[in-house]
């Protein structure tokens, strides 16, 4: 495989789109599933709070587990492949979400932006925590050369 590229507009996009499907889906569940609350809205507590957690996992570990993309990367054509060739596992899809929380979340996605510009195999945080690339599959330059 050669060199990645940034990617960085496609990720961008690929990842926004991902967090609203996510967030809408939070809404709509917390919405349905939630008890009232005194500040006028919903809350969900206990075992049904699991779902929100399991949607996450299923949608953004699971699908990068077994098919290298969320729906948000297949639309944009990116695939998450790990940097050594090997599959991507659940272990590294997770890893590389959980470092959302730096790269997206607590920064507005500066850091993970900032990253993936400067480093030279353009890894976010979570992305170098899982021994992972990010690369444009329809780019013949960074599929695989199979």
């Amino acid at each position: 495989m050669n060199k990645p590229k940034s990617n960085i507009r496609k990720r961008t996009w690929a990842t926004t789109l991902d967090y609203v499907v996510i967030g809408a889906f939070c809404a709509f569940y917390i919405q349905i599933m939630g008890q009232p609350n005194d500040e006028g809205g919903y809350t969900v507590t206990g075992l049904p709070a699991l779902g929100v957690f399991g949607f996450w996992f299923c949608y953004l570990v699971l699908t990068e587990a077994f098919w290298g993309a969320t729906m948000g990367h297949m639309i944009f054509k990116l695939e998450v492949v790990s940097v050594n060739n090997r599959n991507l596992s659940i272990y590294r899809a997770f890893k590389r979400r959980v470092a959302d929380m730096i790269d997206i979340h607590m920064s507005l996605g500066l850091v993970g932006r900032f990253l993936i510009v400067e480093s030279p195999l353009h890894q976010r945080v979570g992305d170098r925590w899982a021994q992972t690339i990010v690369i444009d599959r329809s780019d013949p330059d960074q599929r695989n050369n199979d």
